[in-house]
């Protein structure tokens, strides 16, 4: 199991992860970090709980929004894939009329 210390707030912690994972740790420890950094440019000093409970809020509603727009995305998807079927379907009927009207016309081109 992998361990990484990781600085948030402006204090050391130790994160035991997966092996492998440490990066990762270290990316998300970053981000809440930048977003402590920001409540503090904003509003001055806070107890480390307080700053810490908002920095958490503030990530839960980057996160929300991330859900939203995944949400968007996948009936997006949706809509798109029923469109390409709808337009498979007419493709395959124009090539069926013009298999046809090959038909005909070599029956033409014969007689």
């Amino acid at each position: 199991m992998g361990q990484v210390t990781v600085k948030v707030n402006g204090r050391d912690y130790a994160v035991g992860c997966d092996d492998g994972e440490e990066q990762h740790i270290l990316y998300l420890a970053e981000f809440v970090d930048k977003r402590l950094r920001e409540l503090v440019t904003k509003l001055g000093p806070l107890a480390e709980s307080r700053s810490l409970l908002l920095a958490a809020l503030m990530v839960a509603d980057d996160l929300s929004v991330a859900y939203e727009e995944v949400d968007q995305l996948r009936a997006e998807m949706s809509r798109l894939k029923e469109q390409v079927s709808r337009l498979d379907g007419t493709a395959d009927k124009l090539n069926g009329t013009a298999a046809r009207i090959e038909t005909l016309a070599a029956q033409v081109e014969d007689t």
